[in-house]
């Protein structure tokens, strides 16, 4: 028999799953399969809340799958790594997965595809799977992507979505392979009492009651935090365990500014996926905690700046230089922002030579000093209060 994989990632469901569906369509049997990335928990994400919703959402993909025939394999390590063992322990022609969005998903694809053909597997990569429209469908004349929200809505909304795909009977899983435990949320530890319980079933539940009772006033509370008028379906969104897609064809069906302002919502989020692509990868990524060797050198302590030399006072009669010899208020870091900045802007308006003199209201300037342009003059006693450190200037007055 020919097998195939299904790589969840952030799509922990079987409602409304296209690379489901289509690992069922080719292959006799399909390797629900998922890999806890080491470098996910190394970037900082192995949070005990967020770990506790995953294992959760895992408990109830797998009690889901064991319901159909089947059962969700689970490896931890290098997402290529594990994907291969799988590959060459059940000979697998071809690996199905989601888009991912994020520079990190999209370097995650390029590697398993490189490696996947090495081995002649191919990697099937399905759009509209973690959003409503795929990232790149809707695109402004010249352009990549759209950078305001309004236009974009409006080309999202005459775009439409694809139809909701229906969740399998069977899913025939292949004997013999090697599989970890399901995490439980019994098994982290430091959980805050107030995290609500993961799963496909707990979404789906949570969907229909909201929609029953809270959708039509969810306009005019949606941002009412304190009165408990939201969704509570951000968590199963970002976990995949309930489907955008599907969100707009069972909300879209009710009439009314509550339903309209929600799937509006679903449009953000959509608009925020496709203009992640496009732009330039940071040079370095701050991690939200230190790695074990960075630790054993600063003493796990953050590291702070050397101050700046404190500046000394100008003599009688002598201007001040830009950004070196003037007082400030405070030695801080911002303060020599504040005076670079302001030298800078006094520099640009420097006709040449020597110092320049502001001219009195109602007083044609006199020689040694220079007529500003018109709209200049803010600008310029901007520039030199913030190199005098916060000292106002007079117009007059002369550097």
């Amino acid at each position: 028999m020919n097998a195939s994989i299904v790589l969840f990632t952030s799509d922990l469901r079987l409602h409304d799953h296209p690379p489901l569906r289509a690992a069922l369509n080719e292959a006799d049997e399909v390797v629900p399969l998922f890999v806890r990335d080491d470098r996910v928990d190394a970037a900082g994400f192995a949070a005990p809340n967020r770990l506790a919703f995953l294992a959760d959402s895992l408990t109830a993909l797998d009690e889901a799958l064991r319901e159909r025939g089947g059962h969700l394999v689970v490896r931890s390590g290098d997402v290529v790594e594990q994907v291969g063992a799988v590959v060459a322990e059940t000979g697998a022609g071809s690996v199905h997965m989601a888009a991912g969005a994020t520079g990190f998903a999209q370097a995650r694809e390029r590697r398993l595809r490189a490696a996947l053909a090495e081995r002649g597997c191919a990697l099937t990569v399905h759009d509209c799977v973690v959003t409503a429209v795929a990232p790149g469908a809707v695109t402004p004349a010249g352009g990549d992507h759209f950078a305001v929200f309004t236009p974009y809505f409006r080309r999202w909304s005459q775009q439409g979505v694809r139809d909701v795909v229906a969740a399998p009977r069977t899913v025939r899983v292949p004997s013999g392979l090697a599989s970890e435990r399901v995490p439980a949320r019994a098994d982290v530890r430091e959980v805050s009492p107030g995290v609500p319980p993961g799963g496909e079933a707990v979404a789906r539940a949570g969907l229909t009651a909201w929609l029953r009772s809270a959708v039509a006033s969810y306009a005019d509370g949606h941002d009412d935090l304190a009165g408990d008028l939201t969704s509570r379906l951000s968590p199963h969104l970002h976990f995949g365990t309930l489907s955008a897609v599907e969100l707009v064809h069972r909300v879209g069906k009710k009439d009314g500014p509550g339903p309209d302002a929600f799937v509006r919502q679903l449009c953000w989020r959509d608009f925020h996926h496709q203009v992640l692509p496009p732009l330039p990868a940071p040079p370095g990524r701050r991690r939200h905690r230190r790695e074990p060797a960075q630790l054993a050198v600063d003493g796990g302590h953050r590291q702070r700046h050397p101050p700046e030399p404190r500046p000394q006072p100008c003599a009688p009669g002598q201007a001040p230089r830009p950004g070196r010899d003037v007082r400030t208020p405070l030695g801080s870091r911002a303060c020599g922002a504040r005076r670079r900045r302001g030298a800078r802007a006094v520099e640009a308006h420097r006709p040449g030579p020597g110092p320049v003199r502001l001219p009195r209201a109602g007083r044609r300037p006199r020689g040694g000093s220079c007529t500003l342009p018109a709209g200049t003059r803010p600008r310029l006693n901007r520039a030199l209060y913030l190199l005098r450190g916060g000292v106002r200037v007079r117009p007059g007055d002369r550097e």
